[in-house]
């Protein structure tokens, strides 16, 4: 059938004008909004460092989990409520020396949500661990098992399945390799054996120039160039005589090994890193905080796993840790938010967001009260309205704040 011309451009007239309804639309959506904080004790000493969604007791209402380092009990577990408030006082359990960090996955395949903790040890110079709590499926995990987690000062964990054998993985970063002839950290891949119990496959330590010291931090896992394999993203600080600066590591993921990529320049003493598609050309970008520049450096993908320069954007306060990338306010962009924990136990700290324009930029950071030194992020639907609400771990105040999405529909 032959379409008129005038017909045919009057419908992309009209194609067009609906698409330019809908960007005019999303970028009138009002920016993300949040209700002073509900604050929850964590009983004892400690300094809570990283927190993870979950439905861990399996009724239905998303549960938090605290990793606290410096505490007799590592691991806090916050149950949920259907009314988006939590369970006081939170189930605790002792499971490290010295919690960094905790990520979750099914580590053994029989449904229940299992935990990784990275345990940096008694003391700075011992060998680091990566605990494993196996879920049972009732808010309580079964004993936890240590494995070697391939260096020293173990932070950041990631979960993916490297080997393609169906089985999640795990990723760490240690800041210091092990290696006395080395000056680098490494990131150290566990391979999992199917029954949650996890052997050290391969390490990759990050390029170190002459007189510095380089060690990863943080890691995010995402498939970075299209071929279906998990690759690595690794935060990571460069301390020299001059000063210390950030990079963020790429590593390339082919057939269940990894190979050195691009090192992208970022702010100095780069924290939490997350993968996102931030200018909408659907090739995974990323973020990372820094910690020391009081920004949020963004790196836009060429989809080869290589980034362009990346542009850094005001945090909205000082020393930027834990980072999400959500659409906060159902615009469909994804928005940032990033902890910035404050310049001591008396600073306060807030919590920053970062609105999405959608082209890779972002708003100016807007800030809310949290807790006394907020650390780690994330973000659920904790009140059930459908709008995403944010958790805050807050390390000098051993407390949990949940802080309700109140952005207008």
């Amino acid at each position: 059938m032959r379409v008129k011309k005038g017909a045919l451009l009057m419908a992309m007239v009209a194609l067009l004008a609906v698409l330019l309804g809908e960007t005019a639309l999303a970028d009138r959506a009002p920016d993300p909004r949040f209700a002073p904080p509900k604050n929850y004790d964590n009983p004892g000493r400690g300094t809570p460092q990283n927190l993870v969604k979950g439905d861990f007791d399996e009724d239905g209402v998303v549960d938090l989990v605290m990793a606290v380092a410096d505490s007799a009990n590592d691991v806090s577990l916050f149950e949920g409520k259907r009314d988006g408030t939590f369970v006081q006082p939170p189930k605790q359990f002792d499971v490290a020396r010295y919690a960094a960090y905790a990520v979750k996955s099914d580590f053994n395949g029989d449904g229940h949500l299992d935990l990784a903790v990275s345990d940096i040890g008694k003391s700075q110079t011992a060998p680091g661990a990566v605990v494993v709590l196996l879920g049972k499926g009732d808010g309580t995990f079964e004993k936890a098992r240590s494995f070697p987690s391939g260096g020293k000062q173990p932070t950041g964990l990631a979960v993916s399945d490297v080997d393609g054998d169906g089985d999640k993985d795990l990723a760490v970063a240690n800041s210091v390799s092990g290696d006395p002839n080395s000056a680098a950290g490494n990131v150290t891949v566990l391979l999992n054996n199917g029954e949650g119990a996890f052997e050290a496959g391969q390490s990759v330590e990050p390029p170190t120039p002459p007189s510095s010291r380089v060690g990863p931090v943080f890691l995010a896992a995402g498939d970075l160039d299209g071929d279906g394999d998990p690759d690595i993203l690794a935060t990571a600080f460069v301390a020299t005589q001059a000063g210390e600066t950030g990079n963020v590591l790429v590593l390339e993921n082919g057939e269940g090994r990894y190979a050195r990529g691009q090192s992208v320049a970022v702010g100095a003493d780069p924290q939490q890193i997350v993968v996102g598609l931030f200018d909408g050309d659907r090739r995974p970008d990323f973020a990372t905080a820094g910690g020391e520049s009081n920004n949020v450096s963004v790196g836009l993908g060429n989809g080869d796993a290589t980034f362009g320069k990346t542009r850094g954007f005001p945090s909205g306060g000082v020393g930027p840790t834990s980072l999400l990338a959500r659409d906060l306010n159902k615009d469909g962009k994804k928005d940032l938010a990033t902890t910035n924990i404050g310049e001591g136990p008396g600073g306060g700290g807030n919590v920053g967001v970062l609105t999405s324009r959608g082209d890779g930029t972002f708003k100016k950071s807007k800030t809310f009260r949290a807790g006394n030194g907020p650390a780690g992020l994330t973000a659920g639907r904790f009140y059930r309205d459908g709008r995403p609400d944010l958790a805050v771990a807050n390390a000098f105040s051993n407390k949990l704040s949940v802080l309700k999405n109140t952005t207008p529909r």
